[in-house]
C-alpha cells in the first residue's frame, strides 16, 4: 500500500527518492565552485558545468546588485543550504525516466536476444524518433508529427527483428502543465494503435498519482491491446513480461 504525504501528495518513496536528486546536485555544484576557486575564481570556458553555473550567478549580481562571483563561490563552498538553492532540480532533470532505464537494462542484461537502443535523449547518442498520425515512426520531423521519447528494444526473432517503443511518462499532481502531458500521453496511444506494422508494438510505461483509475480506464479505451500496451513503470514483472 501507497503512503502519501498530505502537504505534497507525493509518496514517501518520491520524496525520499527526489531529496536523495537534491543532495546529490548540490553536492555536484559544491564540486564545481571548488574547482572554480582552485582556479582563482577564474572558469574554463570549455567546461559547460562551470560556464552554467557562472551564468547563474552573473545573472542574479545583474538583477539584485548584490555580492561579486567570488562572494557566491565562497558562499556555496561554505553553506548545504546555499549549494541547495543553487542546484539544478531534480525532478526536472528525468530522474524518473533514468531510473526506469535502469530496470530495463537489468532485465535484458542477460539476454542475448535482446539489444535496447535509447532514443530521443538529449544526453544519447540514439537516432531522433517521431511518431506521425498514421502509427509510423520516423526520423524526420513533419508538421503533424510529435516527438516521443522511447526506449528502442530491438528483439531478434526468426530472423527478423521485432522492435519495442516503450514512452516512459510520470505525472504527478494536477494542473495545466499536467494536463498538456497527459494530452501527449493520449496522442501516443491514439497514434500507436494506428500502427500496422506487425513487427513494431508500442509500450506506455507510466507513475506518477495523476493516473488514477479514471484515467487508466479512458486511456485502455484508447488502445488496441493487439500491439499496444500500458503498464506501471514501477511494475518490474509486468515490464519484465512484456519485454520478454
Amino acid at each position: 500500500m501507497k503512503t502519501y504525504s498530505k502537504k505534497t501528495k507525493k509518496t514517501f518513496e518520491e520524496i525520499t527518492f527526489e531529496r536523495k536528486g537534491w543532495s546529490e546536485n548540490s553536492e555536484q555544484i559544491r564540486l564545481i565552485a571548488q574547482v572554480i576557486s582552485d582556479n582563482d575564481c577564474k572558469i574554463d570556458e570549455e567546461d559547460k558545468e562551470q560556464k552554467d553555473l557562472y551564468i547563474k550567478i552573473k545573472n542574479h549580481i545583474e538583477k539584485s546588485g548584490i555580492g561579486t562571483f567570488k562572494e557566491f563561490i565562497n558562499l556555496i563552498l561554505q553553506s548545504d543550504i546555499f549549494a541547495s538553492y543553487l542546484a539544478k532540480n531534480p525532478t526536472k532533470q528525468q530522474r524518473y525516466q533514468k531510473r526506469f532505464f535502469r530496470v530495463l537494462e537489468e532485465i535484458v542484461r542477460d539476454r542475448d536476444d535482446i539489444d535496447l537502443v535509447t532514443a530521443n535523449s538529449r544526453r544519447s547518442s540514439g537516432e531522433r524518433l517521431f511518431l506521425n498520425n498514421d502509427g509510423e515512426i520516423s526520423l524526420t520531423r513533419r508538421g503533424d508529427e510529435r516527438d516521443i521519447d522511447v526506449i528502442c528494444a530491438k528483439i531478434k526473432n526468426g530472423g527478423r527483428d521485432k522492435v519495442m517503443y516503450i514512452s516512459h511518462k510520470r505525472i504527478g499532481g494536477e494542473g495545466s502543465s499536467q494536463g498538456d502531458q497527459y494530452r501527449e500521453v493520449r496522442l501516443f496511444l491514439k497514434y500507436a494503435s494506428k500502427n500496422n506494422n506487425k513487427n513494431e508494438s508500442f509500450v506506455l510505461a507510466y507513475e506518477g498519482d495523476y493516473f488514477n483509475n479514471n484515467r487508466l480506464k479512458e486511456l485502455g479505451e484508447i488502445c488496441n491491446w493487439r500491439h499496444v500496451h500500458i503498464v506501471e513503470a514501477t511494475d518490474i514483472e509486468g515490464v519484465k513480461e512484456l519485454v520478454s
